[in-house]
C-alpha cells in the first residue's frame, strides 16, 4: 500500500470540506452515508490509483484533522500570548519548533491541509475567535451558524477556493446554544 502524499491529503480534505459544505445533504447524513459521499467526491477528483477504501480514507482524514488541530492549538496559544512586533512568520517559526517538541521530533507536514481548514472550517483559524476565551470576549466574537453561513445549497458542490464557503452548523452544534438559553448548562 502506498503512503499518502500531500496531493492525496489535499484531495481528501477538499472532498470532506465539499460534502460538509453541502447544506442540503452534508451535515445530516449518517456517518457511513457521509463518508461514502466523501469517498465518491475524492475518487471523482483524484482517482483511486492506490485502491483506497472508504474506511482507509476516513482513518487518514482523522489523522490529518488531529495533526491540524494540534497545529492550530499551538498557533492559537502563541497568537494569544503574542509579543507586540512579532509577525506571523515569527509565530509560524515558533509553532514549528513547538510542534516538533510535542510530536517527538516530527515536523508539521500538513501546511496545505491546514490552509484549507483555516479558510473553510470554523475554529481552525487561530486569529479568529477562540472558544476557550472568557465569556466577556464572546460578545466581540463573530458568530458562525447555519442561517448566516455562505455554504452552497446545491446538491453537487464544485470546489472553488475563491468562494470562501464556511461549513454549516450540524445538528449537535445547533442545539448547544439553545440549552444555555433556557438555563441548562
Amino acid at each position: 500500500m502506498e503512503k499518502y502524499a500531500t496531493p492525496e491529503d489535499v484531495a481528501i480534505t477538499k472532498a470532506w470540506i465539499s460534502i460538509t459544505l453541502d447544506g442540503v445533504a452534508g451535515v445530516d447524513k449518517k456517518s457511513n452515508q457521509f463518508w461514502e459521499r466523501v469517498f465518491d467526491t475524492y475518487v471523482s477528483s483524484f482517482g483511486n490509483k492506490y485502491d483506497r477504501s472508504v474506511h482507509k480514507l476516513q482513518n487518514r482524514f482523522g489523522t490529518l484533522k488531529k495533526d491540524v488541530e494540534k497545529w492550530v492549538g499551538i498557533l492559537r496559544n502563541l497568537h494569544r500570548n503574542n509579543a507586540s512586533g512579532c509577525g506571523i512568520d515569527d509565530l509560524e517559526r515558533k509553532s514549528r519548533l513547538e510542534y516538533s517538541k510535542v510530536s517527538k521530533g516530527k515536523p508539521f507536514g500538513n501546511e496545505e491541509v491546514y490552509r484549507l481548514f483555516k479558510a473553510h472550517v470554523p475554529g481552525f483559524n487561530p486569529e479568529e475567535f477562540d472558544p476557550i476565551q472568557n465569556e466577556e470576549d464572546e460578545s466581540e466574537a463573530p458568530s458562525v451558524n447555519a442561517s448566516t453561513s455562505s455554504a452552497p445549497t446545491r446538491s453537487n458542490p464544485r470546489w472553488l477556493e475563491e468562494d470562501d464557503p464556511r461549513r454549516p452548523t450540524g445538528k449537535k452544534g445547533s442545539t448547544k446554544g439553545s440549552f444555555r438559553a433556557i438555563g441548562h448548562q
